[in-house]
Parts: structure tokens; C-alpha cells; sequence
């Protein structure tokens, strides 16, 4: 007789990430393709992850820990950022509702972004796809396609 204990859905605890299988599969996808300019996210509190070190040389003044620890809010140009968290709540609801499968969730955006010191603003064109996991998390997927250096927004007042 086992007494090995019931596991319902396998997972890997990574300091504050619990791994699920479709969270394993991202970053596998990130490890064949060490090129590839990618990332997660998680939706509910927005915080970077998971970052290929080819995503983190794209981040002005950070290391890849640094950058594999940002939340959107602390780089996200304001407006950029409300607008993606009304699109993100919908395909969130979607998602879990049924309505719609990951793969319909891919979507291209164009974003503005600073860097730490608040000095250097640039644009990132990434390529996104939402999904649930097996905890009913929900998480971003992307991959960024090209980056280009601004002149800071004049919106924005600086204090």
C-alpha cells in the first residue's frame, strides 16, 4: 500500500511563483529561444516574473533580477498602463468564463515605458497572450518585437 501523498495539480514553488504546467510550458518556450525578447506577468498585481536575458538588456539601468522583479506601475507610462488593464480585465473574464481560448487573447500593443531613474522613455511593441492557469491565475505572455528610444512624454509633470 502507497502512502504517497494525493497530488491534484503538480506545481514547483520558485520564490514567490507557484509553477504550474502552463506556466512551466512559457518558460521552456523562453529557454529553446534564448533570443526571444520575452516575459510574464502576473494579472492581479502586475509583477514581471519571469524575464529572458534577452527582454532584460532591453531595460535601461537594471539587471536581469532587477527587471525579473518590476511591477508595470513602476514603469508603464499612466495612460498606457489603464488602457491594457481594461483590455487584460476583459480577456480575464473572458478566459475564465469560457468565452474565448488563450490563443484568441494574442494581441500586438505599442507601449511606453521608462527607465528606473526616470531619465531615459522609449517604446516597446510586444506581441500578448492572457491565460489562466490550473490555480485560476491569470498571467501575461510576450514577446517584444522592437524598441524604440522617446523623447519623454509631455504629459507627464515630473515632481
Amino acid at each position: 500500500m502507497s502512502h504517497d501523498p494525493l497530488i491534484a495539480t503538480p506545481t514547483v514553488e520558485i520564490g514567490a511563483l507557484t509553477v504550474t504546467r502552463k506556466l512551466l510550458d512559457k518558460i521552456i518556450w523562453m529557454i529553446e529561444n534564448p533570443k526571444a525578447k520575452a516575459a510574464l506577468v502576473r494579472v492581479h498585481d502586475e509583477a514581471q516574473l519571469v524575464i529572458s536575458q534577452a527582454s532584460a538588456q532591453l531595460i535601461a539601468g537594471a539587471t536581469v533580477k532587477e527587471a525579473a522583479q518590476r511591477k508595470r506601475a513602476e514603469y508603464w507610462h499612466p495612460y498606457d498602463l489603464l488602457s491594457s488593464r481594461i483590455r487584460i480585465s476583459e480577456q480575464v473574464r473572458d478566459l475564465k468564463n469560457g468565452i474565448i481560448r488563450p490563443e484568441d487573447t494574442r494581441y500586438d500593443l505599442s507601449w511606453r515605458g521608462v527607465s528606473k531613474d526616470g531619465l531615459n522613455w522609449r517604446t516597446f511593441s510586444n506581441t500578448y497572450e492572457t491565460f489562466v492557469d490550473e490555480l485560476g491565475i491569470a498571467y501575461q505572455f510576450s514577446v517584444n518585437s522592437g524598441v524604440e528610444r522617446i523623447d519623454p512624454p509631455a504629459d507627464l509633470i515630473v515632481v
